[in-house]
């Protein structure tokens, strides 16, 4: 894939209560690891994040979309609210960067990277698909999208680490 062609190399879905240090984390160490090896020189990898790249306004699902197809990735933050029906944004953010991989001719799942927050994750090898009984993390959109076992990411105990240090700087 052309690199050159987006402008962000990932967009990072997440929901803010819990999840808003740990991708402010991801967004910081991944612009920061970016390294070009062809030319043994820097080149700073962008990532979008709402927080750093939005200005609420009326047109904030337009910007949202647009940026959603300017992204190579599409890294989600999962834990166990995604599994509710009710939480919306995530699953409308992944459904537009599956229709936008579809359009540009990609899988969506070679370019949709899971990073596991809070909650229960597993694959069902002999099913080759999730185990929903066992799977509390997985947003509806992305429940039929793999078709083999995806690699993720498992910052379980990060999330439990910053949730303690965030408390104790409120108290």
């Amino acid at each position: 894939m052309n690199q050159n062609k987006y402008v962000y190399k990932a967009f990072i879905s997440y929901a803010r209560d819990p999840d808003r240090h740990i991708a402010k984390l991801l967004e910081e160490k991944i612009e920061r690891f970016g390294i070009n090896w062809h030319r043994m020189g820097k080149q700073k990898l962008f990532i979008f994040r709402d927080i750093t790249d939005l200005v609420p306004d009326k047109s904030l699902p337009h910007k949202i979309e647009s940026a959603l197809s300017n992204s190579e990735f599409l890294i989600i933050l999962v834990q166990e609210k995604f599994s509710r029906p009710d939480f919306s944004w995530v699953n409308i953010e992944a459904e537009n960067f599956i229709n936008s991989c579809i359009k540009r001719g990609d899988d969506p799942a070679d370019y949709i990277i899971l990073v596991v927050t809070k909650g229960d994750i597993e694959w069902d090898r002999a099913k080759n698909q999730w185990d929903l009984n066992k799977t509390n993390v997985i947003p509806q959109s992305l429940r039929n999208i793999f078709k083999h076992e995806p690699i993720y990411a498992d910052l379980r105990p990060l999330h439990d680490k910053l949730a303690t240090k965030s408390l104790k700087n409120q108290v």
